[in-house]
């Protein structure tokens, strides 16, 4: 048998074909391509045209089973393209099956799939919208092509075009005449007719003018009065100052802009340390560098201990009292500060007497803490002239004792109880007496003392003869025997209980049979009455 009829193409026949050997008919299976003929390379889309590129058969051809106007032949280097558009309303990612078929466009030598969606025309909005200072940046979306512009206008036209993605970017300078008031603004996608197709809204305001970083004081250069010296200067709001010495070593803690664009900071310099000093000064904000600037200034002389003392009180002393006087030696004519570890005064700034003494009087508030670190120091002619550093203890600021109303807790007001045996409780200032008296000023239970808890008990039993209504009063008398407070009250006792036949009677009475004996009593004066 001619060995080309068994061929790949040769047997390639449609299915319905049959070969008749020695009268009986044999089907003929279609054959497949290998695999390895029919790849896809690549695949993109632009807009909604797909575009995909592989290999396969020469000769053979190829299709999109989507769309059967795609066959063509596959050329003779075993390349092939398809381009097919996607129809519209099919937007989703979509599975496509690419074939390849024999030369008659009938019997398929193999498949392969790829997936692929349109690029979808992204519609009109608005993303984002950001303020810096006066600059409004707003992002979104729209149609390719076309342009947006912001209303209200700045005097100009803000009007940029919408890229190839979709996506759009428009800056916009706030006016100053817009203040820091919250606007509302409307960006217009617009055809290149200026003709509307969409539009979106949104409310902005700009920010307020925040302060440039600078040191108002001291200026570079300055010789200072005091070793204590005072750093203040602007900055925006939050951010941070570092003062720092020329290693790099911070000078004080972490000092933050306020609300007001200013800030401040004190530092300290040790008698140990040189006259000129160069203090760095930096501004951070959010992590980066918003300032950096050095101010160079010239400390005091350290006058010598002999110069100036503090003769009272002495370091490590605990006053007597929160109002302290200070004592000590100095110049002639200069000036004494006495000043707390913030740099504030604790006493009014002295002028040296010509004996060379000099005296100042301090009152510390009650808030103030017990250990107080302060200094004083000796100023003339605008030069340090010594300082002394000391540690002082002051006494406990006095509290006032608290006060608590009377109050009658039980029994209540018009109130039954069950025993002629009745206990009293209530609250009242810790340290007042307390005393329950009835109506003709009798004690009718011992008089009590408020505890440290600002509760009081006490318990008196009525007599038997004692009539069922009982108007009482509670006072509270302090230790100058002042009446603080009343509260009358009135409560009903339990009825006498009587038997059916004369007999021995009970209670703190006495009496026969039915009728009450002659009961007693407790008596004495109530401060709180006779108040």
């Amino acid at each position: 048998m001619n060995k080309s009829f068994w061929t790949k193409k040769a047997m390639a026949l449609p299915v319905c074909a049959a070969i008749v050997v020695g009268g009986v008919a044999l089907g003929a299976t279609p054959a497949m391509a290998n695999p390895a003929d029919l790849s896809v390379t690549s695949q993109s889309v632009s807009g909604r045209v797909l575009t995909v590129n592989g290999t396969g058969t020469p000769g053979e051809n190829i299709q999109l089973d989507a769309s059967t106007s795609t066959r063509h032949a596959i050329s003779t280097d075993g390349t092939w393209t398809i381009t097919y558009t996607i129809p519209t309303g099919n937007d989703a990612a979509q599975t496509y099956t690419v074939r390849q078929t024999l030369p008659n466009g009938l019997n398929t030598d193999g498949t392969t799939t790829i997936t692929a969606a349109p690029q979808v025309t992204p519609a009109f909005a608005i993303n984002t919208h950001t303020v810096s200072g006066r600059t409004l940046t707003v992002t979104g979306t729209g149609t390719p092509g076309l342009t947006v512009q912001v209303d209200p206008p700045n005097g100009g036209v803000n009007r940029v075009r919408i890229g190839n993605d979709g996506s759009w970017t428009l800056t916009y300078q706030i006016p100053e005449s817009a203040g820091t008031d919250t606007k509302t603004y409307t960006i217009f996608e617009q055809n290149n007719g200026f003709q509307t197709q969409a539009q979106g809204s949104f409310t902005a305001a700009a920010e307020a003018t925040q302060a440039a970083f600078s040191v108002t004081s001291p200026k570079n250069g300055d010789d200072v009065a005091s070793r204590t010296v005072t750093f203040t200067g602007t900055g925006q709001q939050g951010d941070t100052i570092n003062l720092l010495d020329p290693n790099g070593d911070r000078l004080t803690g972490v000092v933050v802009v306020g609300a007001d664009q200013t800030w401040t900071a004190t530092v300290t310099f040790p008698n140990s340390a040189a006259r000129a000093q160069a203090v760095r000064v930096t501004d951070v904000r959010g992590g980066s560098g918003a300032g950096d600037t050095t101010v160079n200034i010239t400390l005091p002389a350290v006058a010598p201990a002999s110069q100036f003392s503090l003769v009272t009180p002495k370091n490590g002393d605990t006053v007597d009292s929160r109002t302290v006087t200070f004592t000590g030696t100095g110049t002639p004519g200069d000036l004494v500060n006495t000043l707390n570890a913030a740099g504030d005064r604790v006493a009014p700034q002295v002028l040296v007497a010509a004996d060379g003494t000099w005296t100042t009087t301090g009152t510390f508030s009650d808030s103030a803490p017990v250990v107080q670190n302060l200094s004083v120091n000796q100023v003339g002619g605008g030069q340090g002239q010594g300082t002394v550093d000391f540690t002082i203890n002051l006494p406990a600021a006095d509290t006032a004792p608290s006060t608590t109303p009377l109050t009658l807790i039980t029994p209540k007001d018009g109130s039954t109880v069950d025993s002629r045996t009745v206990t009293f409780s209530g609250k009242g200032t810790p340290g007042d007496a307390i005393a329950v008296v009835n109506a003709d000023g009798d004690v009718v239970a011992p008089a009590v003392l408020v505890g440290e808890d600002g509760t009081w008990t006490t318990t008196g039993t009525f007599s038997d003869s004692a009539s069922t209504k009982q108007d009482l009063t509670v006072g509270e008398v302090d230790t100058d025997l002042n009446v603080v407070d009343t509260i009358d009250f009135s409560i009903t006792l339990p009825a006498v209980a009587t038997g059916t036949t004369p007999g021995a009677g009970t209670g703190t009475g006495t009496g026969t049979g039915t009728t009450p004996g002659t009961g007693t009593r407790p008596t004495g004066t109530l401060p709180v009455v006779a108040g």
